[in-house]
């Protein structure tokens, strides 16, 4: 969703050098206003938190799994998570290093959009690299601040973890409460707004199964309900709401019986991407970029007789299989050997394993 919505954000349509903050009464033509469609339907914002409420709910599985108390279950994740974040963040920083004589050469251009336009505009010095591997800035990967807020809420998730596996439902209630209270006080770019995404997925395990109890038993059936979650999730500009729809869709896969028309989801190349998303998700950016660089190597007066949307959507399919074949790659020459390292780095100070099933609350209905 992310790589799809900032290929469609690269040229400008019909001129709206900001189409998608533009509302649809006021978009002026119909290359424009598919554009805007496909931005709603590839909504980056929206799957955003989809992926934080994905991480909760996974890094919760994966500490249930841990052995031993609270303390080294705590160094246990956080070098965990060092292992898993930072190798293809620092080779992906270094790769826009090594680029910058190139990239930053390019012009902004008329053809471009606000966003596109506002992207490697200056070049970057090993001060803002160590920057950027800090998470300081994120201006040499711009995709990377959500790794910001992962990080900070890794350092004190493991607390919310073994409050929510000690504790009952009422306690589950309680805490959303305080966090939906917390979010409404700071806005997208803040991490405190982000930690409610993070609880929604966290406590599937306990309320999943209910969840999609409520949804297979109401009036209207199941499948009315995705349909409404997935429509609340990709129209919504609220974190809570945006969370709350993607629980519902998440604990109807995984809960309940096999949807039918969710069969694509087991395509092979989905599940390649699936496995490879980490990567991919640091890449593509860069990639695209370097793309629209060589395009604007041929005359502006050629790329303006192409329409904007078939250019952004013909960057998107080469950028998404370029990424793809790269994050591929990463994921086995970066990721795997430096989670299998954090492994055993973690094992070693802290002398915890982990268990080799997967167990579900035995509260709740799950």
């Amino acid at each position: 969703m992310v790589a799809v919505g900032h290929s469609l954000m690269v040229f400008a349509v019909d001129g709206l050098p900001t189409l998608w903050n533009v509302p649809f009464a006021e978009v002026p033509g119909i290359e424009s206003l598919a554009t805007k469609a496909l931005l709603v339907l590839f909504n980056g914002n929206s799957a955003v938190t989809l992926f934080f409420v994905i991480s909760g709910f996974v890094l919760g599985l994966s500490l249930d799994r841990v052995k031993g108390g609270l303390i080294s279950t705590y160094l246990t994740f956080v070098i965990r998570r060092a292992f898993r974040v930072y190798p293809a963040l620092i080779l992906s920083l270094l790769v826009v290093g090594a680029l910058m004589p190139w990239i930053v050469s390019i012009d902004k251009t008329v053809l471009g959009s606000e966003w596109f336009n506002s992207l490697y505009r200056t070049t970057f010095g090993i001060a803002d690299l160590w920057d950027n591997v800090l998470l300081v800035n994120t201006d040499m990967n711009p995709v990377s601040w959500t790794l910001r807020i992962e990080l900070l809420i890794a350092l004190f998730f493991p607390v919310l973890h073994a409050y929510t596996r000690k504790t009952g439902p009422w306690c589950d209630v309680a805490m959303l409460v305080g966090l939906i209270w917390i979010s409404s006080e700071y806005t997208r770019a803040d991490s405190q707004q982000w930690i409610v995404a993070f609880y929604f997925g966290l406590v599937l395990p306990r309320w999943g199964g209910w969840i999609e109890q409520i949804t297979r038993t109401s009036p209207a059936g199941e499948n009315a309900g995705i349909l409404l979650a997935i429509a609340t999730f990709l129209s919504s500009t609220h974190i809570v709401f945006e969370a709350a729809s993607a629980s519902v869709v998440i604990a109807c896969l995984i809960y309940g019986p096999e949807l039918r028309w969710f069969h694509w989801l087991d395509l092979m190349w989905l599940r390649l991407v699936g496995r490879v998303s980490y990567s991919f998700y640091l890449i593509h950016l860069i990639i695209l970029y370097c793309l629209v660089r060589a395009t604007m190597q041929i005359p502006d007066a050629w790329i303006a007789s192409i329409p904007p949307i078939a250019m952004n959507v013909l960057l998107a399919c080469t950028s998404i299989l370029a990424a793809t074949l790269l994050a591929q790659l990463m994921f086995v020459w970066i990721e795997t050997p430096f989670m299998a390292l954090g492994k055993h780095v973690s094992q070693r100070l802290t002398g915890l394993g982990c268990s080799p099933h997967l167990h579900r609350s035995k509260d709740g209905a799950a």
